[in-house]
C-alpha cells in the first residue's frame, strides 16, 4: 500500500538545534522492505536509500530530496544507497550479475567502482559511511579471508587493523577521518573501537560485547553493549566512559548522533513493537509522542537511524496492523 507523499516543513536554523522538547513533522520518502541498511541522511536533509522492483528484485540507489525521489545511474543489477555525504555523493551497492561490487555515485554524475585491495575476494566489501572528502569505510576480506575494517581513499582500500580478533567492522567516520566501529578479541569478544588516524582505541565495555555504530565530529560515539545480566542498552563512548543511556523496556541500541550529541535509536520492549527513541539532556524519549498530530497521524515509529545536527531525523515506520516498513523523514516544527 502507497502512502502519499507529504511535504517536509521548513528546515530550522541552526539555533534550534533540537535540544528542548520538540515536534516533528513526519515526510513520507520509500518503502523500507528493500532494508533498513540503506538509509543514510546529510545536512541538508537528502536521504539516501534503495528503491527495489517487486517483480524483477533488481533494486536502484536513489536520493529523497524536497519532497521527491531521484533515481541514480544503474552501475548493476542490485544498487543501493548506504551513505551520502553534504556534497551529495553517495556509497552503496551496485552489484552486477553474481559479482557484489560497491561504488560511489558522484553529484556531477560519474560513478567509482571501489576495489577491495585488502587481498581478499574482490566481491567481499560492504560500505557503511562516507564523510565529505570522499572517504569511504565499511568492512572487506583480507588474504587471510579475515574481516577487517577498511577506509577507502584516492582509489586504494586500507586495512585500519583489529584488536587482536578474526573480525573487526568499521561503521562510521567524521570530517576528521576518525573512524568508529568495532572488533573481536582473541577470546571473541566484542569491543567498540574509535581509529584516530593512526590506530584502533579500545572503547571499553559495561559487562560483555560494545559496539559502536557512528560517531560525531568531536569523536563522540554511540551504540550498544551488553551487560552482565544479558540485556543490551544503548550506549555513548565519551570521554573514555562508556554511558548507559537507559531503555524505555526491554533492550536498545543507539544508531546515530549529531554534533549536539542528540542521538536516535530503538527501544525493543518485551512482548511489544519497537519504539524509535531520541536521546537529549539526559533523557531516552519515546519519538512518536513528539510527532505531529497532522503529518503523523497513523503512523508507528519502530526506530531512529540517522540524525542530522538541525535535527532532522530519518526513521523506520508503520501503520499499525500492517507489515510493511517505510522510511520517513522527521523534520522539527517551530
Amino acid at each position: 500500500m502507497l502512502f502519499p507523499r507529504l511535504l517536509a516543513a521548513t528546515i530550522l536554523g541552526a539555533g534550534s538545534l533540537c535540544s528542548h522538547a520538540a515536534t516533528y513533522q513526519l515526510a513520507y520518502v520509500s518503502p523500507a522492505d528493500a532494508g533498513w541498511n540503506y538509509i543514510d541522511l546529510n545536512s541538508h536533509g537528502a536521504v539516501t536509500g534503495k528503491t527495489q522492483d517487486d517483480l524483477t528484485f533488481k533494486s536502484r540507489a536513489h536520493i529523497y530530496e524536497h519532497g521527491q525521489i531521484r533515481l541514480l545511474k544503474a552501475v548493476g543489477e542490485y544498487n543501493g544507497g548506504e551513505a551520502i555525504n553534504d556534497r551529495g555523493d553517495v556509497a552503496g551497492q551496485c552489484q552486477k550479475h553474481d559479482h557484489h561490487r560497491s561504488c560511489i555515485w558522484k553529484a556531477n554524475g560519474s560513478v567509482e567502482v571501489i576495489a577491495n585491495t585488502l587481498g581478499g575476494s574482490k566481491g567481499f566489501l560492504n560500505v557503511k559511511d562516507m564523510n565529505s572528502a570522499r572517504q569511504v569505510v565499511g568492512y572487506a576480506q583480507n588474504a587471510d579471508k579475515q574481516i577487517r575494517p577498511f577506509l577507502y581513499e584516492n582509489g586504494v582500500t586500507r586495512d585500519l587493523g583489529s584488536l587482536g580478533g578474526s573480525s573487526s567492522e568499521a561503521t562510521g567516520i567524521n570530517k576528521l577521518g576518525h573512524v568508529s566501529g568495532y572488533a573481536t578479541l582473541p577470546d571473541g569478544t566484542f569491543r567498540a573501537f574509535i581509529h584516530d588516524g593512526t590506530q584502533l582505541k579500545e572503547l571499553g565495555t559495561l559487562g560483555t560485547d560494545t559496539f559502536a555504530d557512528a560517531l560525531n565530529d568531536n569523536d563522540v560515539a554511540v551504540g550498544r553493549a551488553d551487560l552482565n545480566n544479558g540485556s543490551r542498552h544503548a550506549v555513548m563512548f565519551k570521554d573514555g566512559r562508556v554511558i548507559d543511556l537507559g531503555t524505555l523496556g526491554g533492550g536498545s541500541e543507539a544508531a546515530d548522533i549529531n554534533n549536539h550529541e542528540v542521538v536516535v535509536g530503538m527501544s525493543r520492549p518485551d512482548d511489544q513493537p519497537d519504539i524509535a527513541f531520541v536521546y537529549r539532556n539526559g533523557r531516552m524519549i519515546d519519538l512518536n509522542t513528539e510527532l505531529d498530530p497532522v503529518s503523523g497521524a497513523g503512523w508507528h515509529l519502530l526506530t531512529g537511524r540517522k540524525i542530522n545536527d538541525k535535527g532532522q531525523i530519518v526513521a523506520i515506520a508503520q501503520h499499525p496492523g500492517e507489515w510493511d516498513s517505510h522510511v520517513v523523514l522527521l523534520t522539527p516544527m517551530e
